[in-house]
């Protein structure tokens, strides 16, 4: 029975990572957004995170855009898209979201939204580019297989990586189509977290405030990712 519940698994996050990337090839031509800065306020909360992301955009392409394209973990669940004070309509499809701008969005020209969202971080969206048997691969220990991990969210530690899209990120990410069309982009990261008053933050960026569980970090110029770690921590200078 254990053998069968395992082999269940691995065929669930196999199919649902082939359904992820045929969405990707489906979606991989539309005109794609970019962020170029993104406000982050993260609550740690036991196993979960609640996020509100707050990002700026800006028309970088020759054609007028319509809707906007990200990717977000399938394990997070989304209960707003406004801008300003107004609701906007959006969809979920498994990992992406797609948001319909009160306006379309000329060439160059701006635009701001506030995503709101949380839940858990479901691994198997990350590393869609690495091959099946690859990822397969298991670390063994004496008689033990261990499972790699790629993300966590618990009580006393976190570790959010880009892969796990952890916050929205413009586009659809890989596409066994066009492996190499998709570029980074540099973005101008803010991050404030809210943990524990015994645990510790880490994230990229200068460190503006570190007291009490709460944290807020600065990226000193645009990069192209983000990571966050929380753990018991200790400074030392």
């Amino acid at each position: 029975m254990l053998g069968n519940s395992y082999l269940s698994r691995i065929f669930a996050e196999d199919e649902l990572r082939q359904q992820i990337v045929e969405l990707n090839n489906k979606q991989i031509n539309t005109p794609l957004i970019s962020v170029t800065q993104c406000d982050i306020d993260l609550t740690h909360n036991e196993d979960k995170i609640q996020v509100g992301a707050r990002l700026i955009l800006k028309n970088n392409t020759t054609e007028i855009i319509n809707r906007y394209i990200f990717t977000l973990n399938p394990g997070l669940d989304v209960q707003s898209v406004k801008s300003g004070q107004n609701e906007l309509k959006f969809t979920r499809d498994i990992h992406l979201l797609t948001v319909e701008p009160a306006n379309s969005l000329s060439t160059q020209s701006l635009d701001s939204l506030t995503i709101k969202y949380g839940g858990v971080i479901d691994e198997r969206i990350c590393y869609l580019d690495v091959d099946e048997t690859t990822k397969a691969e298991r670390k063994k220990s004496g008689m033990l297989t261990i499972d790699k991990r790629f993300a966590f969210v618990s009580p006393a530690y976190v570790l959010l990586t880009p892969e796990s899209y952890w916050y929205p990120v413009a586009g659809v990410g890989y596409s066994s189509d066009f492996p190499g069309l998709h570029a980074q982009q540099f973005v101008q990261f803010n991050l404030n977290v809210t943990t524990e008053k015994d645990l510790f933050a880490i994230a990229q960026g200068k460190a503006i405030e570190q007291t009490n569980g709460s944290f807020s970090f600065r990226s000193e110029f645009p990069i192209p990712q983000l990571s966050l770690a929380i753990g018991k921590y200790e400074k030392r200078e």
